[in-house]
């Protein structure tokens, strides 16, 4: 039986939830094994109910079809496992953590493997002992089991005395958690472990322990969070659903006990009817009068206190719904999402916009939003981004996971502590006034120093009205109100991002004695940072008049305080590949190092590491690498070998060149109608080699798809291939110019480099990227020497000390007389008795020498290129040039050239044409040897020397690209020149 008939899927599920049937759907079970498990587990006996019943007396049948399902997916036979996975949600008081111990007790009764591991994960050291106390009193209720199992209850540890296998139950908030080696996992309360700060790696730990013990599982027993899912878990809850419904096919078994969409809004769940959906084992372990007073206590207590219970007793999803205090405006927010709103979009739709700001300390987050009013329609438009710095996520690490989520989704950027976070406002709001819409900012008063400076630099001042302040009070108040009535009436749309969302979730309106006020629900931790922006641009916004769109004032233009546009750094960081044309850059003299005139310094975006940051404190990204003599020969090397190679499409039967194939025109001489073969390869090799990828776009004729029309180039910098759910891959373009595209992989040529996931290339650049900083801080420590001077050989004294009026002198004589390589031989004249003294190089000195010249051997080491083919004749090498030639063809050259015909068979060939034609490189020109050589070897080839022939004249003449002798055709000579060998 193969995997692929455990469909897992359960796309009926509301139904059966309203019906209150099994949620496991119907799978092919191994009935023995599942049988066994069912009969042992149903022997156990539950230590703490009065009388101590079995398991199988008390448990209702949902638990049994658990159990079932999880012991009956394994095939003994084959000893593998068919469900790897099991995700349960279940509400509390459910009878969660006891089942959790008979499952794995039962698992340690089953297992087979020697020395095995089982692990269960509880969320607190408190839940962790009752675990253990749970499985120890199963087991000495049982006198078979009392023989079987040894219990080490300071560890908190059952081991099997037979096979070795040990049941381990830790604790998520203080023991420490790794899956490396357990082949049964029990996590449970999945939500409290995902906050773990390295919960993402401990799941991957786990499934890479499963794959390599087929009979092992996983299983997730876990209630609803006591917030909006985030990070671990609400991936894993999102891919538990997807598998649910059909949408991903995983060997996971989805459990989810939670109520259909249509019962969750209006406070649905508050119905007493529909409590049973959710809680199986209402009127065994769940008494419903229980439930009817925990929701009577709620209402009286407050939002948090509904919220908190709807979470755990119902499984209700924490969102925007389930607060009475939060602002009104919130219960519109999900209906006015508008993903196709960007800051280029806004930009480009509206007529007049404003900006609001929100900042703070370094623990919080900067909120920055962009409020236009759209032209044609209107409606308001708001786009939300957000930074924050390093330390939130260490003071915060309750929403570290949450924070990564948004930095994930390109919504938030988070900075080291020294980063200042100012910039990024800045280039937002430069970039609304280079449109000629900015009517003004709007910010807080409170602690905007350094904004208001930076500001003045953009001629954003209060003085010409584009800046104004807006106090917490009356003006705010306003804000609130009008956004919400925006909101409500559909005349306010936003760009739906998760951060945006999660800061609305947080608001808090608290009605004081004249106004109300928005405030955290959670001080610290519940960050309202981006909503209170959208506020602070509310208020200008609500008394805007209408301006031109034409483009940047004339005093910033007149000015020449500005030059041509370069990539700011919010572009990079949303995955543009350039700015709009019309943004300017304040031109300036560049800053002395560690220092940044600007948001499109090169440096500073290094300094972000949107380059490769080194040990050594350069970035190194593709244009500097290039830059340096040994990593342009090594790429020049490799891409110019590939370029300038024949590549024939050639029959295999006959092994011809394929000339009547529609391909062999393009790999051959002209792939597109801008290019020529050689360039086209080299190009894409080059990127090969620097990105990682190469990519080319494969247009097909419409009506033949064997016959491709062109292939066009695409910078790796704006594709990126994704993998689907389903395992299949898509390429997604993001060109500069207009919107994403998704191509099928058998739209894409795609030479990749050596990979880490089988997906993306891995950069030579990023590999090499420490000896490549090293190369380039050396010629930088060379070239300052030169700008002063060279080598500083003397060093000046001054016995009896230097007034600081001779000292000023001194130092001013000596910068602009005799500092730099231009001054270099002038003698310098001293006074009050300075005297010059000798002074030798250092080994320091000597030994930076020494270090550039190390890292060509480190550059050429990891691209593979011989040390003579990147110039270095420090040694003579003789004959041996050739060997090293053909040294690098098989080793560095080879390789690439089989990821290009695998790459053209696999994706331009339709499929049945790839039995009968394959691409091919000829290396053989590469790999000749000397013209001595040459000769010696066709001479026997042609049967001279008492060899047997093997090879045609006019071959040979092919092999040297020489024309067809024009002669009858003649057989291969005979032995020692000798007549032809068909000479009868």
């Amino acid at each position: 039986m193969t995997a692929t008939a455990w469909d897992t899927s359960c796309p009926d599920w509301e139904r059966r939830i309203r019906e209150r049937d099994s949620l496991v759907p119907s799978l092919p079970l191994i009935v023995s094994e599942a049988d066994r498990a069912l009969r042992i587990f149903c022997r156990l006996r539950v230590p703490d109910v009065e009388g101590t019943p079995t398991y199988g007396e008390l448990c209702d049948a949902w638990v049994l079809d658990i159990v079932r399902a999880v012991f009956g997916s394994y095939d003994p036979s084959i000893r593998r496992r068919m469900i790897r996975e099991f995700f349960l949600l279940i509400p509390k008081k459910n009878g969660k953590s006891s089942i959790a111990a008979a499952l794995m007790v039962t698992a340690a009764i089953m297992n087979r493997r020697p020395e095995a591991e089982l692990l269960l994960i509880a969320p607190t050291k408190k839940i962790a002992d009752i675990a253990y106390k749970q499985a120890a009193g199963i087991i000495r209720l049982d006198t078979e089991l009392r023989k079987l199992f040894h219990p080490q209850t300071h560890q908190r540890t059952i081991t099997h005395r037979v096979t070795g296998a040990a049941l381990i139950i830790k604790a998520a908030d203080t023991d420490v958690i790794t899956g490396s080696k357990a082949t049964f996992i029990l996590v449970d309360e999945t939500h409290v472990f995902a906050k773990k700060p390295k919960a993402a790696d401990v799941f991957v730990e786990i499934r890479g322990a499963l794959a390599a013990r087929s009979e092992g599982f996983m299983i997730q027993i876990t209630t609803q969070s006591k917030e909006p899912p985030a990070g671990v878990f609400k991936s894993e809850l999102a891919n538990a659903r997807d598998v649910r419904d059909g949408k991903l096919k995983l060997p996971l078994l989805p459990i989810l006990y939670e109520l259909p969409r249509d019962l969750t809004v209006e406070n649905g769940w508050k119905d007493p009817a529909t409590w049973s959906m959710v809680n199986p084992n209402l009127g065994r372990s769940v008494d419903e009068a229980f439930l009817t007073d925990e929701l009577t206590k709620a209402e009286r207590e407050g939002a948090s206190a509904l919220a908190l219970l709807a979470s755990q007793h119902f499984n209700v999803e924490i969102g925007l719904g389930l607060r009475t205090d939060g602002w009104v405006g919130a219960e519109f927010w999900l209906k006015r999402a508008d993903p196709s709103i960007t800051l280029e979009t806004l930009l480009e739709r509206c007529e007049v916009a404003t900006v609001g700001i929100d900042g703070g300390g370094r623990d919080d987050l900067y909120g920055i939003c962009v409020l236009g009013r759209e032209r044609e329609t209107k409606n308001w438009l708001a786009w939300s981004f957000a930074t924050c710095h390093e330390i939130v996520l260490e003071r915060r690490k309750s929403i570290a996971s949450t924070l990564r989520d948004f930095e994930s989704a390109k919504e938030l950027l988070i900075l080291s502590d020294e980063v200042d976070d100012v910039p990024f406002a800045v280039e937002i709001i430069q970039r609304v006034k280079d449109a000629g819409i900015l009517a003004q900012v709007g910010v807080d008063p409170a602690g905007i120093g350094e904004l208001v400076d930076a500001l003045a630099e953009i001629e954003v001042t209060q003085e010409n009205k584009l800046l104004g302040g807006i106090r917490q009070g009356a003006d705010m108040m306003n804000a609130i109100k009008t956004a919400e009535r925006k909101l409500a009436s559909g005349k306010l749309l936003h760009c739906g991002s998760g951060l945006f969302r999660w800061c609305v979730e947080n608001v808090k309106i608290e009605p004081l004695a004249t106004m109300i006020r928005a405030t955290k629900v959670n001080a610290g931790d519940a960050k309202i940072d981006v909503a209170m922006a959208l506020f602070d641009a509310v208020r200008p916004c609500r008394s805007t008049q209408s301006r031109s769109r034409s483009g940047p004032s004339t005093s910033v233009v007149a000015s020449g305080c500005f030059e041509a546009d370069r990539v700011g750094i919010l572009d990079v960081f949303l995955g543009r590949a350039s700015a709009p044309a019309s943004r300017p850059r304040r031109a300036g003299p560049r800053a002395d190092a560690g220092q940044f005139i600007s948001l499109d310094d090169e440096r500073l975006r290094e300094f972000l590491s949107l380059g490769t940051m080194t040990p050594s404190g350069v970035s190194v990204t593709t244009e500097k690498a290039m830059k340096v003599p040994a990593v342009f020969r090594s790429v020049s090397l490799i891409a110019y070998s590939v370029g300038m190679l024949p590549l024939h499409l050639m029959e295999e039967s006959t092994k011809k060149k394929a000339k009547a194939h529609p391909l062999f025109k393009l790999l051959h001489r002209e792939p597109n109608n801008y290019q020529s073969a050689f360039d086209f390869r080299t190009l894409l090799q080059r990127w090969a080699l620097t990105e990682g990828n190469g990519y080319a776009i494969v247009v097909r004729s419409p009506t033949d798809k064997r016959k491709i029309l062109r292939l066009i180039p695409v910078n790796p910098k704006h594709m990126k291939p994704v993998q689907q759910k389903d395992w299949s891959v898509i390429y997604r373009h993001t060109p500069s110019d207009r919107g994403a595209r998704d191509y099928d992989a058998s739209e894409i040529l795609h030479i990749r480099g050596m990979t880490d996931d089988g997906i993306n290339g891995v950069s030579l650049v990023k590999q090499a990227a420490d000896a490549i900083a090293l190369a380039i801080s050396a010629d930088l420590a060379v070239g300052r020497l030169f700008k002063n001077g060279s080598f500083s050989n003397i060093y000046l004294a001054a016995p009896e000390g230097l007034s600081d009026e001779a000292f000023d002198r001194l130092r001013s004589d000596w910068d602009s007389y005799y500092s730099g390589a231009d001054n270099a031989g002038r003698s310098p004249i001293f006074e009050e008795g300075v005297e010059p003294k000798s002074m030798a190089p250092s080994a320091k000195d000597a030994q930076s020498n020494e270090t550039r010249g190390r890292q060509v051997e480190e550059i050429a080491r990891i691209f593979g290129t011989p040390r003579p083919l990147l110039m270095m004749d420090d040694t003579s090498w003789g004959s041996g040039i050739d060997v090293l030639g053909q040294f690098f063809v098989r080793y560095g050259l080879n390789p690439w050239f089989e990821a290009w015909q695998q790459a053209i068979s696999r994706t331009l060939l339709v499929d049945e044409d790839k039995d009968l034609f394959s691409p091919k490189f000829n290396p053989g020109g590469l790999l000749r040897g000397s013209m001595q050589q040459q000769g010696e070897f066709f001479a026997k080839a042609l049967g001279a020397g008492g060899h047997q022939p093997w090879m045609h004249w006019d071959e040979v003449r092919d092999v040297f690209d020489l024309p067809v002798r024009e002669r009858p055709e003649n057989a291969m000579m005979g032995h020692n020149g000798g007549p032809p060998l068909n000479d009868n």
